[in-house]
C-alpha cells in the first residue's frame, strides 16, 4: 500500500512539473516583442553587445517574442560648419539623420532549446531586396566562445536602392560607381561568426549579379564565389561573352577594408565592350581596374 502511494505521488509530481514547464513556455511564447525589447536588461544587451556603435535602432516591433517583426533604421551624423552673424569664428554642429533599412521578421524553433541551441528563421525585407536564412547560437556559452551560425541564406538585393539607403558605406566617388544599378542574387551563403572577434570563423558564398549597369553601360551576368582564407574573405569574379572575358579578385579583411582588381581581355580591339573606357588601358586588348577603400 505504502509503495503504491509513493509511485502515485511520483507520477503526480512528474505530471505537475511537465504542466508547469508547458505553462511557462506558453507564457514566454505569447510575450509581446515590444514589451521584451523595452526591458532595461534587453536594451543594455543590444547596446553593449549587438549595437555598440549606437547606429542601429529599432523603430517599431510587432508580434510575439517567438514569432514577430521589427522595423530597423540606422542613424547617421553629418558635421556642418556654420559662421554666426558678425563672428569670425566657425562653429561646427552635428546633424543626425535616421534612415530606414527595412524590416526583420523571425520564427523560433522551439525544439532546438532541448539541445542547448537557439535556432530561428530570419527574413529581411527592404523594397525589392529580400533575404531569408536560418540562424542559430548556443543557449549557454561564454561570450568569448559564442558564435552565430547562419545557413540556407538566399534571396536578392537591389544595388541601386541599397546604396541610396545606406550612405554610411564609404563608396569612393569614382565614375564607374556612379549610376550603379543591378540585382545581386544570393544562391548560397553559409558561415559562422565569432562575436568576441567580430569576424568570421568560416564563410562561403555563391552569388550572381544580373542586370548590372554602370553609367548606362550594361554588363553581362557576373558569377562571384567567396570563401574565408587566412582571416580574409577572398572572392573570384567571372563574366564573359563570346569574344571577351572579365575576371576579378576581391578581398575583405577584419577591418572591413576591401580591394577589388578587374581584368578585361578581348580577342581583338574591335571586340572590346563599350564600357572598356571605364578601365585603364594596358594594351589594345587588355584593360584593368582597381577599387579599394573601407566599407565603414
Amino acid at each position: 500500500m505504502f509503495a503504491r502511494l509513493t509511485v502515485n505521488k511520483r507520477k503526480t509530481a512528474g505530471l505537475s512539473v511537465i504542466f508547469l514547464v508547458a505553462l511557462l513556455l506558453s507564457v514566454i511564447v505569447q510575450l509581446p516583442a515590444s514589451w521584451v525589447l523595452s526591458q532595461p536588461t534587453i536594451e543594455s544587451a543590444i547596446e553593449q553587445r549587438i549595437n555598440s556603435n549606437s547606429n542601429l535602432h529599432i523603430l517599431a516591433s510587432r508580434g510575439t517574442i517567438w514569432q514577430g517583426e521589427v522595423d530597423l533604421a540606422i542613424q547617421t551624423y553629418q558635421t556642418q560648419n556654420t559662421r554666426p552673424g558678425n563672428l569670425s569664428s566657425i562653429k561646427s554642429s552635428s546633424a543626425s539623420n535616421v534612415i530606414s533599412i527595412g524590416s526583420l521578421s523571425w520564427n523560433w524553433h522551439l525544439t532546438s532549446l532541448l539541445f542547448n541551441n537557439i535556432k530561428m528563421n530570419l527574413n529581411w525585407t527592404l523594397n525589392q531586396s529580400n533575404l531569408t536564412g536560418l540562424v542559430s547560437t548556443q543557449v549557454f556559452a561564454a561570450h568569448a566562445k559564442r558564435t552565430i551560425v547562419f545557413t540556407d541564406v538566399s534571396g536578392v538585393a537591389d544595388l541601386n536602392h541599397l546604396i541610396q539607403k545606406i550612405p554610411t558605406l564609404d563608396i569612393p566617388q569614382l565614375p564607374m560607381l556612379q549610376n550603379l544599378t543591378g540585382q545581386v542574387g544570393v544562391n548560397e551563403l553559409v558561415g559562422e561568426y565569432q562575436l568576441s572577434e567580430n569576424w568570421f570563423k568560416s564563410f562561403t558564398a555563391n552569388l550572381q549579379v544580373d542586370s548590372l549597369t554602370v553609367m548606362n553601360n550594361a554588363f553581362p551576368r557576373l558569377a562571384i564565389n567567396a570563401t574565408l582564407e587566412k582571416d580574409k574573405i577572398m572572392a573570384r569574379i567571372n563574366g564573359q561573352q563570346n569574344s571577351w572575358s572579365l575576371t576579378g579578385a576581391a578581398t575583405l579583411n577584419k577591418r572591413l577594408a576591401y580591394q577589388v582588381d578587374f581584368n578585361l581581355n578581348a580577342q581583338s580591339d574591335n571586340d572590346l565592350p563599350d564600357w572598356a573606357f571605364l578601365m585603364r588601358k594596358k594594351s589594345a586588348t587588355n584593360y584593368v581596374s582597381k577599387l579599394q577603400g573601407s566599407l565603414f
